[in-house]
């Protein structure tokens, strides 16, 4: 949980930053392994809104079945590019689904 609780911190206060001052060059934040990271609260609208301001994010996963279903709805509409490797099973379809 501590991970959790720094990774909203840092988020919370480059929003914060970008947001009082847009940053001349974007700056991208890369959140690797996102499900062992655990529920980011708010982690769509630091996506939607942060993109407006010069935050770029990046969120990786291995399989699809890894999130909730609630945190899959947010971020398919948060997230306009999947890049995907190898993809099988549960994640194949929903990634045929998807395009």
């Amino acid at each position: 949980m501590r991970l959790n609780a720094m990774i909203h911190t840092a988020l919370g206060a480059l929003f914060k930053a970008a947001s009082t001052k847009p940053p001349k060059y974007p700056i991208l934040t890369v959140l690797d392994d996102f499900v062992a990271i655990g529920k980011l609260k708010d982690l769509a609208n630091y996506v939607n809104i942060g993109r407006g301001i010069g935050l770029w994010t990046v969120v990786t996963t291995q399989y699809v079945s890894q999130l909730k279903a609630d945190e899959e709805k947010a971020l398919q509409d948060a997230f306009s590019t999947v890049i995907a490797y190898s993809a099988s099973g549960e994640t194949a379809e929903w990634l045929a689904k998807r395009i």
